[in-house]
């Protein structure tokens, strides 16, 4: 072999070793999940007050990597809970609501609190093709700002998932934003919350 073509090789073996050790590496923040576009029965005429508190986490993850794959890794810059609510603040504001910032509760019709009771990124193998899926699970309690006894609780799931040959961490990002969007507009197309809301 000319000596060139062995240059060659092994510039292009160490290229390889390298993208290899390097890996890839994605961040991920609310913004990255996607907003919804259909209609919603919480759409109403008259615009409602909400103050949302900041969601809470039952897993606490001990770390903001979510997945890693040898260097391959997707790493949050939010926590699950943090950037649920910006996805649930989005919606009220998407559908004609105003969201108002915790500790406002003078100024607000109903107040909401949520927690975070699954997220999770699996990678799953078999038949020589990466399945990556996405499971998140919220509970929400809306309840009027005025006090009383009445409450509208629920629990709200969303999943998402792909599969292919080899799926980089990009393809993890969006398959965990379509997740938390999914659960979002399991809890935006709800009508038995629209009613409870429209009904105050």
């Amino acid at each position: 072999m000319p000596p060139s073509h062995v240059c060659l090789s092994r510039a292009t073996g160490l290229a390889l070793i390298l993208a290899v050790l390097t890996g890839c590496s994605v961040t991920m923040s609310a913004k990255d999940i996607p907003s919804l576009q259909t209609t919603s029965p919480l759409t109403s005429p008259r615009s409602q007050s909400f103050i949302l508190h900041p969601f809470t986490d039952q897993q606490n993850l001990a770390s903001p990597v979510i997945l890693q794959v040898a260097f391959n890794k997707l790493t949050l810059e939010e926590s699950p809970a943090a950037m649920i609510t910006s996805a649930v603040h989005r919606e009220l504001e998407r559908t004609g609501h105003r969201p108002i910032q915790d500790g406002q509760q003078s100024k607000g019709d109903f107040l909401i609190d949520g927690t975070v009771t699954q997220h999770s990124l699996r990678r799953d193998i078999g038949n020589s093709l990466t399945t990556i899926t996405g499971n998140v699970e919220i509970t929400i309690t809306v309840r009027p700002a005025a006090g009383g006894k009445k409450a509208f609780t629920k629990r709200y799931r969303g999943y998402h998932f792909a599969n292919g040959p080899d799926l980089p961490p990009k393809v993890w990002k969006d398959i965990l934003g379509q997740a938390i969007a999914d659960s979002v507009k399991n809890l935006s197309m709800d009508r038995d919350l629209a009613a409870f809301i429209h009904s105050l």
